[in-house]
């Protein structure tokens, strides 16, 4: 007679462990703790926030009260997200042993020597 495993187990022995549903996983939501990626999405808002009311002025698209409303948003959260990419850099560099970091009491009142 054949053995008929648990509906909990898998093949191993081991308990198995309930998926969440795939919007909940954490690898598939986009992480935005690489302050590189936050400058970078916000340069690519900005530049979307000037190019928007360009093309609106140069009749190549339409200028209606939506455009002029999604150009105005993608400058500021362009604006904004850059703000913060460069405050985490800010945060990062701070946070660095002091080691590491340039000390300012190795300051010195003399001027640096002549070559």
């Amino acid at each position: 007679m054949a053995r008929v495993q648990a509906a909990d187990q898998l093949q191993d022995g081991l308990p198995r462990t309930p998926v969440p549903p795939a919007w909940g996983r954490g690898d598939t939501q986009m992480k935005l703790d690489n302050p590189r990626k936050l400058i970078l999405i916000g340069l690519i808002l900005a530049v979307l926030g000037v190019v928007i009311p360009l093309l609106m002025v140069l009749d190549i698209i339409r200028s209606t009260f939506l455009m002029s409303l999604l150009a105005h948003a993608t400058s500021v959260s362009g604006s904004f997200l850059g703000f913060i990419g460069t405050l985490m850099i800010v945060r990062y560099r701070k946070a660095k042993p002091l080691g590491e970091r340039f000390q300012p009491s190795s300051w010195s009142d003399e001027p640096p020597p002549k070559r």
